[in-house]
């Protein structure tokens, strides 16, 4: 290769840390670290070989990957370590290393995805052979977005045309014109006026048979400037299977909007890319590489990440300065948010700025210790003997900059201290991603001796606010709550538990927060959360915030606590609960990503009266519905032990169950409660106890089994069995397994209460962890009440409530109030729907007998959130047909506009049963508001666009479309938020309304 010294520039270093997301829970391992290292210089070698010299203005072409990266993530991948693979998504396409242990030097140790394959097929792809099933995208694979450029042809124009499975194979052309126009039905036609742009077929790809044109295959063998070990060369751009995969479609003409102009494109689809060529444009620009990551992402998630949360700068950026005192600053930061750290040169580290870098203010009044390490010498039986450890009690010794580039940044310091003559080594580490409104700060300890000590809590934030930062919750409408003040939702009867007071008001100045705090303008604030399982957090009305965990954790083997996390807002204060809520989902949350199956729940119908006969015709009625995805069989399938099938009503077991689902393209979900016995009716334990009663808790009376015993390792063992041999999508988790405390086996395995807790909840994590291994797009609900924001690193879903039993309507009404209120507290999607159908327990006449409106109006009420897990868990031999018929409808719509439905926006006023309210679910500008008229005479209602959470332009107009229909829009023409758009609701009914939909 011939070196061209055309001008050296030093290469842009990718942050993997974000992708592995070690900040989140668990250690960071020296295997983890280097894996980071080693993926950051694979992915930016890759990114600047073609790019660099594009980005740097060397040459004019056009992009192969795109300016600078969309999202930096972990992905669920069955084969890669741990579960998840580490991936980028750029404009074009996304970077992915399945394995990072593999050898890398491989050309194939990073590839880009099969992003168009899953695009057409509608298969999302987890494992070398696992798929998650959506809808092909309805995303124009070529042009503008499908609201301003609705008849070009999308991704799901090509489902019946691509070679997904080795059809559709076309004949050889090669030398022939390419003269066909599609549109976006699909449709082909042939026009000999498009033989005057002179593209022909140049190549047959006989392994999946087809053309591809000359004009194509030019810029696949182009030559031209590359960047490599620091300076440019002459050189193949690129290898063009490696970067394009193969050709899945023919070559097409058609018309598609470009900046809004009507062009006529010629695009044809490859495994991994679609491929345009624009006569219209400049030579070097008329063949590129179409948005295809953008699209998937799209596609995927709802949305790309938003824009609208950063300043005018977005870069992540690391300084160190010293001071004349021959102190150390460190400046940390991205374009929301920035932090200032001073190092004394004789000891000592405090925080001297935390500053809102989109509106210039200033948080911090006088800070405190930067970090705080609390050591207890309980396991020498002093629980009472507790030592701390602050930052003032060491000094920094080394930074580092380990991680620095266009996707985020890293400063780590290292620190000296003495604990009981032994030296204590800890490092404090900062990060700041790009394009994000938050940082991150956690710390490690390495291990060091102190017998019978243990670390018992860190804190990473205790600083005092400048006095106009207030603390900020949620107005409190259930008058009944738990032990630390969370809402009792089990209390929410409607109309008499509910406080109706003040409807429209949502929030106010408390005297303590654990989520926001607001300026007192109420046009800016900070968020805060501590990403552990074992994280607290409180900023009170003294002004002063604490943000860490706690954690149980010996002095010999070293520790790493949780992050802890400050974000920056401004806006409405309704906007600074909104990043708190997209920090959760999108940053902490396991959950997201997951499809939203519709179950069928034996319980609703059937409660524990199953069996194999029953669930085989269950099956059978499901696919002939033909919306189900899911048979979830709760209480009532085991028996003798837990996670033991009930021969006497399975006799064969649930293989023949699970075949049928097999065949049928449906999975499974279980019901579990394996060591509280809270329904030991239905379960039968006893005979289980008796065999093993070095398990059994002594003290109890209904003789719980120990997680930390023999029994821990016999349900992991047991849970990992069904989760190789089934389709196992869903474990709702009951009871209060989470919530054991004191349980004494003769095998138990901690020695102090605390060390119970931790270890405890550290085993349902790893449990997880490892069934998640098997099957990554596995979710667990988990109904243990009280529920805490923090399981979310490891459980999909928490159910906040048991109601279910409240009359039809009244129950639906309870599930908007218990929404209305929990989105302040939980990410919409995390929230475990707890409604129970409109059948459960209830007469004919009740339920089923109900009018059809009636039928319909209840369960649109929850298809935010609910409706997925009991509106169609019914006895299918009872259910009228239209209704039936209602619900295919309305279940497919659901699945076509997923995306939109992971998220929940506040409308109109708190749900009292009398007035309209509603909910939205925009994802950037787009979506829907749906409006509830829960009254039984028709009402009006003004289109509420305002609202800030949808955060619409005041100067845009809108297209407004009614879907309540489901299947066919009716446009209402275009509306600017702000401007009076009367709706009329009929009595018991809703509206669907669709924005730029």
């Amino acid at each position: 290769m011939q070196k061209l010294r055309l001008r050296r520039i030093s290469i842009l270093a990718f942050t993997l840390l974000c992708l592995l997301e070690i900040t989140r829970a668990g250690d960071v391992t020296a295997a983890s670290y280097t894996n980071a290292i080693n993926a950051t210089e694979k992915f930016n070698n890759l990114w600047s070989r073609n790019d660099m010299p594009v980005a740097a203005g060397v040459v004019g072409r056009s992009w192969l990957w795109g300016t600078q990266p969309i999202k930096v993530d972990l992905e669920p991948y069955l084969e890669a370590p741990g579960g998840s693979r580490q991936v980028v998504y750029w404009d074009k396409s996304r970077m992915e290393i399945n394995d990072p242990n593999a050898d890398p030097n491989s050309p194939w140790y990073l590839t880009n995805g099969l992003l168009v394959k899953e695009l057409v097929s509608g298969q999302i792809q987890i494992g070398d052979n696992r798929y998650n099933v959506s809808s092909p995208a309805l995303i124009p694979v070529a042009g503008d977005p499908a609201e301003v450029n609705p008849t070009a042809p999308t991704y799901a124009t090509f489902t019946n045309l691509a070679s997904l499975n080795n059809d559709h194979r076309a004949t050889q052309n090669i030398g022939k014109p390419v003269n066909q126009w599609i549109d976006k039905k699909g449709n082909l036609k042939v026009d000999s006026l498009l033989e005057g742009y002179k593209v022909v077929a140049s190549y047959y790809e006989p392994l999946v048979g087809h053309n591809i044109p000359d004009v194509f295959i030019n810029y696949f063998n182009s030559m031209g400037a590359v960047y490599k070990d620091g300076y440019y060369a002459y050189d193949r751009l690129f290898d063009w299977v490696f970067a394009a995969g193969l050709p899945i479609t023919e070559p097409y003409w058609t018309v598609t909007k470009i900046a809004g102009k009507e062009q006529n494109v010629l695009v044809q689809l490859f495994q991994r890319r679609v491929l345009t060529y624009n006569p219209a444009n400049p030579p070097e620009w008329r063949v590129e590489m179409g948005n295809v990551g953008q699209h998937y992402y799209t596609w995927r998630y709802g949305s790309l990440p938003s824009p609208s949360i950063l300043g005018t700068q977005t870069s992540s950026f690391v300084r160190f300065a010293d001071n004349w005192q021959g102190d150390k600053l460190v400046e940390i930061g991205n374009g929301a948010i920035r932090r200032e750290v001073l190092f004394g040169s004789q000891g000592g580290a405090k925080s001297t700025s935390i500053q809102n870098l989109l509106t210039g203010q200033e948080y911090l009044s006088n800070p405190g210790a930067e970090f705080k390490i609390t050591m207890s010498h309980e396991l020498a039986g002093e629980p009472d003997n507790n030592v701390v450890l602050d930052s003032g009690m060491f000094r920094a010794t080394a930074f580092e900059l380990p991680l620095q580039g266009i996707t985020g940044s890293v400063a780590r310091v290292q620190l000296e201290g003495e604990f009981q003559g032994a030296l204590v080594k800890v490092w404090l580490n900062y990060q700041a991603l790009s394009a994000e409104n938050f940082i991150r700060k956690w710390i490690e300890v390495a291990p060091f001796e102190a017998p019978d000590w243990v670390i018992k809590q860190v804190i990473l934030e205790d600083w005092q606010a400048i006095p106009a930062l207030e603390p900020i919750a949620p107005v409190q409408r259930f008058e009944q709550t738990f032990g630390a003040g969370e809402p009792n939702y089990d209390a929410s009867i409607v109309k008499k538990q509910v406080n109706l007071n003040s409807l429209s008001e949502r929030y106010f100045v408390a005297n303590e927060s654990n989520a926001i705090a607001a300026l007192d303008s109420q046009k800016e604030g900070l968020y805060f959360f501590d990403e552990s399982l074992f994280g607290d957090e409180l900023f009170t009305n003294s002004g002063n915030l604490k943000v860490g965990n706690t954690d149980f954790v010996e002095a010999t083997n070293g520790f790493k606590s949780g992050s802890s996390v400050l974000g920056a807002w401004s806006g409405s204060l309704e906007l600074g609960f909104k990043r708190y809520s997209e920090f959760l989902y999108n940053h902490y949350a396991i959950e997201k990503g997951k499809r939203d199956p519709v179950w069928f729940s034996t319980w609703y119908p059937y409660e524990q009266d199953i069996n194999e006969k029953l669930l085989s015709d269950v099956v059978d009625r499901m696919q002939a519905a033909g919306f189900y995805d899911m048979l979830h069989i709760d209480a009532g399938w085991q028996f003798g032990a837990p996670l033991q099938v009930n021969t006497e009503r399975f006799p064969n077991g649930l293989d023949p169950i699970v075949s049928k689902l097999k065949a049928n393209n449906k999975t499974l979900g279980l019901w579990i409660n394996p060591f509280s016995r809270s329904y030991e009716a239905q379960e039968g334990y006893n005979e289980f106890a008796a065999q093993h009663p070095e398990w059994v808790d002594t003290q109890d009376p209904k003789q719980r089994f120990c997680p930390l015993s023999g029994a821990g390792d016999y349900v992991q063992a047991r849970l990992l069995e069904i989760a190789r041999n089934y389709p196992l999508e869903e474990i709702y988790w009951d009871g209060r397994d989470w919530y054991i405390s004191g349980c004494q086996s003769s095998e138990s395995r901690w020695r102090t209460p605390d060390e119970e807790h931790h270890a405890m909840l550290k085993y349902y994590a790893s449990l997880l962890s490892d069934l998640r291994a098997i099957r990554p797009d596995l979710r667990v609900s988990l109904w243990s009440a009280p529920a805490n924001v923090h399981w979310l690193s490891v459980v999909d879903q928490v159910q906040l409530s048991d109601l279910d039993t409240p009359p039809i309507l009244e129950a639906e009404l309870a599930r908007r109030q218990q929404m209305y209120q929990a989105t302040y507290q939980y990410p919409y999607s995390a929230i475990w729907g707890d409604w129970y159908g409109v059948n459960y327990r209830r007469t004919l006449m009740q339920g089923l007998g109900q009018p059809l409106n009636i039928l319909k109006y209840a369960t649109v009420s929850v298809i935010g959130n609910g409706a997925t897990q009991a509106a169609g868990s019914l006895d299918l031999t009872k259910v009228p047909k239209d209704y039936l018929s209602f619900l295919k409808e309305l279940f497919n719509w659901r699945k076509q506009f997923a995306q939109y439905f992971t998220v929940y926006q506040h409308v109109l006023n708190f749900p009292d049963g009398v007035n309209i309210d509603g909910e939205a679910h925009i994802l950037n500008g787009r979506g829907f508001i749906i409006l509830f008229n829960p009254s039984p005479n028709s009402a009006q209602v003004d289109l509420p666009l305002s609202e800030p959470s949808l955060e619409l332009n005041a100067a845009t107009e809108y297209l407004i479309n009614d879907w309540t229909a489901l299947t066919a829009p009716i446009q209402m023409g275009k509306v600017k938020p702000g401007d009076t758009y009367m709706l009329t609701i009929p009595g018991y009914g809703y509206r669907i309304i669709g924005v730029n939909l």
